[in-house]
């Protein structure tokens, strides 16, 4: 059942701790197994059930463990279907049950953060971190730090984070919004684009893209094949420049003076005289006419140099 999980194969995997269950009812491995196929088949009241019936009470023990990961999974389960205080209630039950248990203090924790119960939540995490530091732990913790507006604490557990964790883009994320409710936006853009390179379908990240670029940047498109380029609202006064040789091919190779269109450098290398693009509709050579095309430029070029990215 397991294996069939991990392939994705939820109706087997169903199949098969169902047969399982039948063979020994009332274990709890099972019953976490087949609650978890049901509710991420978007069977959540049916999983719910299934761990509140007899199979489960039959698998009860005195000391409570096995009761504790029951209860845990109905959080789990709860919490999927973003029925939050339930799910709450569910964690607290497992912790008195189990109290030793740091993933239930940690199941618990994240559950409060969605209802704002932050000193919950920071009680929780707290008995867990000096034993069981983790990724997971540390980003909590700056989350819980940031909705206190604690933003320097918050930080430091997202910098602890990433240590342990140096590729998790829901932490570089954290920070990214962190460095643009400080207003430093550009950090927070970087950061972000740097998040999209390895995950380009993160929600968040795509989110808080959207929204800086809403709010501090420019959108500027080639005229023929449609790329965009993105520059600063904000930019100050761009210096003239010259360029040797023919820069990146996803760079802007200026605007037209005389229709307005705006030329890539890949589009514009199809019309060239005398060594300068020109524009096909109206023959005048293209310019950098403002200073977001000179910035992009300029980024292009360090990019190919290995100094920054378009």
């Amino acid at each position: 059942g397991l294996l069939r999980m991990e392939a994705g194969d939820r109706e087997g995997a169903e199949a098969r701790f169902r047969r399982a269950l039948a063979g020994a009812p009332g274990e709890p491995d099972i019953l976490v197994n087949l609650a978890e196929a049901l509710s991420l088949a978007g069977r959540h009241d049916e999983a719910l059930a299934l761990l509140a019936g007899p199979a489960a009470d039959e698998g009860a023990d005195p000391q409570g463990a096995a009761r504790a990961r029951l209860a845990n999974q109905r959080g789990n389960i709860l919490a999927r279907a973003r029925r939050f205080e339930e799910a709450v209630r569910e964690y607290e039950a497992a912790i008195r049950l189990d109290p030793a248990s740091p993933a239930y203090k940690e199941n618990c924790a994240a559950a409060c953060i969605e209802l704002d119960m932050v000193h919950r939540a920071e009680e929780l995490l707290a008995q867990v971190e000096p034993e069981h530091p983790s990724a997971a732990v540390y980003n909590m913790i700056g989350t819980v730090a940031a909705l206190k507006g604690e933003r320097a604490r918050a930080e430091a557990a997202y910098r602890a984070a990433l240590a342990r964790e140096p590729s998790n883009p829901d932490v570089a994320v954290n920070l990214a919004l962190l460095s643009a409710e400080k207003g430093d936006w550009r950090a927070a853009g970087d950061a972000v684009e740097a998040v999209l390179a390895r995950s380009p379908s993160h929600a968040r990240a795509l989110a808080l893209r959207d929204r800086l670029r809403a709010q501090h940047q420019q959108r500027l498109e080639c005229s023929t094949c449609g790329r965009e380029w993105w520059a600063p609202k904000d930019l100050p006064p761009q210096p003239g420049l010259t360029v040797r040789g023919e820069p990146p091919a996803d760079a802007p190779a200026g605007r037209c003076p005389s229709c307005g269109r705006l030329y890539c450098v890949g589009c514009a290398s199809q019309h060239v005289r005398e060594s300068r693009f020109f524009c096909p509709g109206c023959g005048q050579s293209l310019r950098l006419s403002d200073g977001a095309l000179r910035w992009l430029l300029v980024r292009a070029i360090e990019g190919t140099r290995g100094g920054g990215s378009t």
